[in-house]
């Protein structure tokens, strides 16, 4: 009878051990930090890893006769590097209790594949950290009653005070993140997932520590936490997936929240930055004030943000095509395999060509389908309508803040309208829906234009666009007319040419 040999422990310090044993590791360090506390000589040290460092404290002035109330601030500083570090173990540790003790036993009931195995480890992590930052930071928009104020967003910048909860949501979220990047080694990332973890790992460490540094923690909280409940909503309906292939609505609803929440992020960022910080009073780059509010820093925070989004966007549109061609090979595949095989007549075979050239029926063509595709599609029409209202945002606020711009407008207002519509046609062609913009928005507004210069102009008719003219009322198309520089006599001028080519 032979023995049973026993599972050789791996060396010390090598990779294995390191791998296998990283979480009480990290344990041990930070109870050696824990332990300075208990002695005079090092608490002093020990709490700045600890505890929430720079603290400010202001008094409330109050109608009462009694005391003022003090409330306590905080602002950052190099010491938050050491809070960092601390609460960046903590996250290490609170990831392998997680992974050893939640979704390992999962794994090993529903026994998933190597690609699918680390696919629900990463999105269940994820899931597990959306979860609790988007219930904090709603907790901290309630409190700060930021959502009910839009203005708090760039009044009284800079934002150098912040309250505790505020800070500490900053802390944990960079400590998080920088987590990430040794987790890469310890959960033992395939190769090929490592590029696409590092570009959000990175992305979410340049953005959080941007709006953390530059005092647009407030800016930072708003646009984080729908961001953290779309991709809440994708990890969730990526692990219900992985329990059952069947289970795919989750992902329907993700994707019309992650083009709303696009939208929302652009909206709030170009308001912000293009309307709102550039028309306060406090102007200019401080350090020691902790004012950054110059066009240089705003441009760059605001293309940066859009260049984010639109990489975004971009990654969302080539999942989206990838996943449309899979599920239509998967249709196909099954089409045939349903149909019996059958041999085609000779009246069948010479009507399906052209010179000896097959000619595919009108049923089956890919053009008539793509069409077909282009003008029953929710998706693409939002898309298309939401490109066109942005580009014209873009314009119409270039047109009134820069000079050259806003000259060109005055002088060539139509090369204006016509720079604008091809904008938005080149933007559309990279999503591919040109069909869209021409039947969804283009032709609309031929059809308005059409009726707008034949029906009857009465004397009731005359009266209002005198009255318009003047200014005493506005409409939604004349504000329209007026932002794009369309001034009415070139409306009307026209308007009396149609009129006198029909009466001709």
């Amino acid at each position: 009878m032979g023995f049973r040999k026993k599972s050789k422990s791996p060396p010390v310090l090598s990779h294995e051990f390191v791998i296998q044993n990283h979480a009480d590791m990290v344990s041990c360090v930070a109870m050696i930090v824990l332990l300075g506390l208990m002695f005079e000589v090092t608490a002093k040290f020990a709490i700045m890893f600890i505890t929430v460092q720079y603290n400010v404290t202001q008094s409330l002035d109050t109608d009462a006769e009694d005391k003022p109330e003090s409330v306590n601030y905080y602002k950052y500083g190099p010491k938050d590097i050491a809070t960092v570090f601390f609460y960046l173990l903590i996250a290490i540790i609170l990831h392998a209790l997680i992974q050893e003790y939640i979704l390992d036993k999962i794994n090993r009931r529903l026994h998933l594949s190597k690609t699918k195995h680390s696919k629900f480890n990463e999105s269940g992590q994820l899931a597990t950290f959306y979860l609790c930052s988007f219930v904090w930071g709603c907790s901290i928009l309630t409190n700060e009653e930021f959502v009910t104020n839009p203005t708090f967003l760039w009044e009284g910048y800079p934002h150098i005070h912040m309250a505790f909860q505020v800070k500490f949501f900053y802390i944990c979220q960079i400590a998080y993140w920088f987590h990430a990047l040794p987790e890469l080694y310890f959960q033992k990332v395939r190769k090929e997932d490592i590029p696409r973890q590092l570009y959000y790992i990175c992305l979410y460490i340049f953005h959080i520590t941007g709006a953390y540094v530059l005092n647009l923690h407030r800016l930072g909280l708003v646009l984080l936490v729908p961001h953290y409940l779309v991709e809440l909503l994708f990890h969730a309906s990526r692990l219900f997936y992985f329990s059952d292939e069947n289970k795919q609505k989750g992902f329907t609803l993700w994707a019309l929240l992650f083009v709303i929440t696009r939208l929302l992020t652009l909206t709030v960022s170009v308001l912000t930055f293009g309307f709102g910080l550039s028309r306060t009073d406090n102007q200019g780059f401080s350090l020691a004030e902790g004012n950054f509010n110059v066009l240089t820093v705003r441009m760059t925070c605001l293309s940066a943000i859009c260049l984010t989004q639109a990489w975004m966007m971009w990654k969302f549109i080539n999942f989206q095509l990838k996943k449309w061609r899979e599920q239509s090979q998967i249709q196909a595949i099954k089409k045939k395999a349903v149909s019996p095989k059958s041999r085609p007549s000779k009246k069948d075979s010479r009507g399906g060509s052209v010179n000896g050239v097959m000619k595919p029926d009108d049923k089956t063509s890919p053009r008539a389908r793509k069409s077909k595709a282009s003008f029953m599609n929710p998706l693409g029409m939002f898309l298309g309508g939401a490109v066109v209202a942005l580009v014209f945002m873009g314009s119409v606020w270039a047109g009134e803040n820069k000079a050259m711009i806003k000259n060109f407008k005055k002088r060539n207002p139509t090369l204006f309208v016509v720079g604008v519509l091809g904008i938005s046609y080149f933007l559309l062609s990279l999503c591919g829906g040109v069909m869209v913009f021409l039947f969804g928005i283009t032709f609309p507004m031929l059809l308005i234009l059409i009726h707008a210069s034949l029906r009857l102009r009465s004397m009731k008719n005359k009266l209002e666009n005198k009255i318009e003219g003047v200014g005493l009322k506005k409409t939604p198309m004349g504000v329209i007319l007026d932002l794009l520089d369309q001034q009415e006599e070139k409306i009307n001028k026209i308007q009396d040419f149609l009129e006198s080519k029909l009466k001709d």
